[in-house]
């Protein structure tokens, strides 16, 4: 299964490389994520499991609590399901076209909640021909998450290189509120402050934006190092392996508290399981907000498996590109491989005094998977100066054949 990444092809900064997958598994060729097969299944696959061993342990477990939650998100659904036959659930001219929209996005989060992610998907979808905009970006995040989740690549990248995820947009907007939540707060003529939808606008914009950057980041992380479908030519594979460290490096930017999950997610996950509840998002500081996001990201929306199920070198690889190689025209580094948290004061929230245990961990992980590197390395080493050894002495065999000098 494992190969290290080809030294003969670079990619990017100091110990950033893109190499050939051609000696894994033979043809080096992988399927996308979820796709795992009986035998050997990956992270979403045992995740599935574990998911639909609930729900079947919810399902006899009668009376308890599990059971009587399912069969509220069960009965809400068919309400939901009765209204919209009435309705339909493509747009028409008869002024409830929001209605239906409404309907379709309630319906797909109670399917989401019930582990029936493709039905979701499809509401989902059906609510965006309603309205293709998404204002309240409400539509297009789980839906990016659900086919990411589902493993419907062309999908998602349909979605992910359409408007509705465009940073360039996304930063504007995203840009204009906090400055107008800036001036609202200092107004001294606001008896309330900044209001909280105002505050949850902004909260979705961020969490859209890196969505959209770490899922177009993953897509060509499996086109370029799983599937290898760059290289058609060598002009294009160098375009396209520059553009996935760029891409790494730019979701990287906006929240870097998503890359330390993904890069030291054997640390993380263990004090943040998938699925796990999240800290209400209005009792989060501004320092907390990044790091709840990077949860909803990560937990909420599973997307760390989708990460992780790529192949065994992901973490590795992002390691080498966002953390390694970081550095100056000078040679120094930039700015620490690891965003400072917050300076840790008495009675800190939960969110951050986990934040920091885990990340004392990754540390440790960190130390010890550069310490394999470097042993794999000095045993590349040590191979080379074998081969290049036996090619002097093969040479010197072959001229003393010509001269007859056999002593």
């Amino acid at each position: 299964m494992g190969k290290k990444p080809n030294k003969g092809s670079k990619v990017g900064s100091k110990g950033s490389k893109v190499g050939s997958k051609a000696g894994k598994g033979g043809t080096g060729k992988r399927k996308l994520p979820g796709a795992s097969n009986a035998q050997q299944k990956g992270p979403r696959a045992q995740l599935r499991e574990q998911e639909m061993a609930v729900l079947k342990k919810s399902k006899h477990a009668h009376g308890g609590y599990d059971a009587i939650s399912e069969s509220r998100l069960r009965m809400k659904t068919k309400v939901l399901q009765r209204q919209i036959t009435k309705l339909g659930n493509t747009p028409k001219n008869d002024g409830k076209n929001e209605d239906r929209r409404k309907i379709l996005v309630e319906m797909a989060f109670l399917f989401h909640e019930r582990g029936m992610t493709k039905v979701a998907c499809e509401n989902y979808s059906s609510a965006l021909k309603i309205e293709g905009k998404d204002d309240d970006y409400n539509i297009r995040i789980p839906l990016l998450c659900l086919f990411m989740d589902e493993a419907r690549a062309e999908e998602a990248t349909e979605l992910v290189i359409g408007p509705l995820f465009a940073p360039a947009p996304l930063k504007k907007t995203l840009e204009d509120l906090k400055k107008q939540a800036e001036k609202d707060d200092d107004d001294e003529s606001s008896e309330e402050g900044v209001d909280r939808e105002a505050l949850e606008t902004i909260r979705r914009v961020s969490l859209a934006l890196t969505v959209g950057l770490y899922t177009k980041a993953v897509l060509k992380y499996i086109k370029v190092m799983v599937l290898e479908d760059h290289n058609t030519d060598p002009q294009n594979a160098t375009t396209e392996e520059a553009q996935l460290v760029t891409y790494l490096r730019d979701a990287r930017t906006h929240n870097p508290f998503v890359a330390e999950f993904l890069i030291f997610s054997p640390a993380f996950e263990r004090r943040f399981p998938q699925g796990g509840e999240l800290p209400p998002a209005d009792e989060c500081t501004p320092a907390e907000a990044p790091l709840r996001e990077a949860l909803e990201y990560c937990c909420h929306y599973k997307q760390m498996v989708v990460w992780t199920d790529t192949d065994e070198d992901v973490r590795r690889f992002m390691r080498h590109v966002l953390l390694e190689g970081v550095v100056g025209g000078d040679g120094t580094t930039e700015e620490p491989p690891l965003k400072p948290l917050p300076a840790q004061l008495p009675g800190e929230s939960l969110l951050l005094t986990t934040w920091r245990k885990a990340r004392e961990e990754a540390m440790d992980l960190w130390a010890g998977e550069m310490s394999e590197d470097g042993g794999d390395d000095e045993g590349e080493e040590e191979e080379e100066g074998e081969e290049s050894e036996e090619e002097d002495s093969d040479d010197a065999l072959h001229a003393a054949e010509e001269r007859g000098d056999f002593g």
